[in-house]
């Protein structure tokens, strides 16, 4: 006898409800990832300038190079997220935007319910998964470039 491998039937408020759950999770998840590699760059921006004056006394200063790609890599990280920040904020006005215009027109032609289904989707929502992608390598790369100065140097 063969096993039937459909889905059941999912009821739409309980599809819709638990979406949006998902959606809300994703969205907090996403600001918690920003925040926590907004912080760790600027952190181990800081901690390795505070570590600069002594190491300017020092002669022999080995792979001065890393140091300063680890800088440039971890700016780059603070650069992402404030990209990304800024393409969120672009993102959701185009789609407040998108969305009054089919309200309007929905009113204007009479109709009570959605004559289609509203999907958000613009250029900035393509670019802010690239942005966060981009940051947390950057992060990885000038995490990995301070750990390999420091254990040249002291």
């Amino acid at each position: 006898m063969q096993e039937s491998h459909q889905r059941p039937a999912i009821a739409a408020s309980t599809y819709t409800s638990h979406r949006k759950h998902l959606e809300d999770f994703r969205l907090k998840s996403a600001t918690h990832y920003d925040r926590v590699l907004l912080m760790l760059s600027g952190g181990a921006l800081a901690a390795s300038l505070t570590v600069l004056p002594d190491l300017a006394e020092t002669q022999n200063v080995i792979g001065k190079g890393l140091l300063i790609l680890a800088w440039v890599t971890l700016t780059g990280t603070i650069l992402c997220v404030g990209l990304s920040y800024f393409a969120a904020a672009q993102s959701a006005r185009k789609d407040i935007d998108k969305l009054d215009t089919t309200a309007m027109h929905n009113s204007l032609m009479g109709q009570d319910q959605d004559a289609e289904w509203f999907q958000p989707t613009n250029c900035w929502q393509t670019i802010i998964p690239w942005l966060n992608s981009v940051g947390g390598i950057l992060f990885v790369i000038g995490l990995a470039l301070m750990v390999i100065f420091a254990s040249v140097n002291f």
